[in-house]
């Protein structure tokens, strides 16, 4: 696809990204129990990373809404999770300072193993399969964590 096509895909992705991130943590907070909407989220990235790259270029707009909506509502439930786990701000603070500290830093490896298996392979087939792992990943630890329980405390 041209560079233009491309760049307005990305755009609707980010708009997208951004009606996750204002409606999933409204969402998560109805329940008690957050590991639907955790599950869910972590499969539509995952799921629409790997479909980007492996799904019929005909869908790439069906593809760009799940991966926008699932990015946006998984980086805002992830945070939410701090608030909605802890039983006081003692705690949240640490659970927060571990979350985004390991997460932010676990995270930052992602884009330089693309770069990295896309130049060792010369596709992102590789990439794609990542994604799959990393989502899946993504959504059994979103589930172990939407338990209705509280951290500390």
């Amino acid at each position: 696809m041209d560079g233009g096509t491309a760049g307005v895909i990305v755009s609707v992705s980010i708009l997208l990204q951004m009606l996750g991130s204002l409606f999933a943590p409204a969402l998560a907070t109805r329940f008690r129990d957050q590991r639907a909407i955790n599950t869910v989220v972590a499969l539509m990235t995952g799921g629409g990373f790997a479909l980007s790259i492996f799904g019929p270029l005909e869908l790439i707009w069906l593809w760009t809404g799940l991966l926008g909506l699932g990015q946006g509502s998984l980086t805002a439930v992830a945070l939410t999770m701090i608030m909605v786990r802890a039983r006081d701000g003692h705690t949240a603070a640490h659970l927060s300072g571990m979350m985004q500290g390991v997460g932010y830093g676990v995270g930052s490896t992602g884009t330089l193993m693309v770069g990295q298996l896309h130049q060792a392979t010369g596709s992102f087939a590789a990439a794609g399969l990542l994604f799959l792992a990393v989502g899946s990943l993504a959504a059994v630890f979103g589930f172990r964590a939407g338990r209705n329980r509280f951290i500390g405390g």
